[in-house]
């Protein structure tokens, strides 16, 4: 499974989270997670450090799932928010203030 964040103004890619993700067969051949815990679903951050203002805006989420014979992809329109949660709101303002790097700029921090 495949979950992305993008910006629906040209597209550009947020974040992206990849997992394998344990799917049981159920009536009329529809599968569906097995709904443990969070690792059986996509966790794909919604504030991750990239210096983008994500909460109360407008996004796209993408969700692929591939069984090996075939994709199914599906997007959805989305609004990131923390609801009043002071907590949700803080890490988001603390990782907003990590500098941003797009493909092209090094990180400096690397080796």
């Amino acid at each position: 499974m495949r979950a992305t964040i993008r910006d629906p103004d040209g597209g550009l890619l947020i974040a992206q989270e990849d997992r394998t993700v344990r799917l049981s067969q159920r009536n009329a051949g529809w599968a569906e997670p097995d709904l443990v815990g969070q690792t059986d679903f996509a966790n794909v951050p919604a504030c991750p450090p990239h210096g983008h203002a994500l909460l109360d805006r407008l996004l796209w989420l993408d969700v692929s799932v591939d069984d090996g014979a075939s994709r199914a992809t599906l997007r959805r329109t989305i609004v990131p928010s923390c609801h009043g949660d002071a907590q949700c709101v803080g890490t988001c303002a603390e990782r907003e203030e990590v500098p941003a790097f797009d493909a092209g700029t090094p990180d400096p921090s690397a080796p």
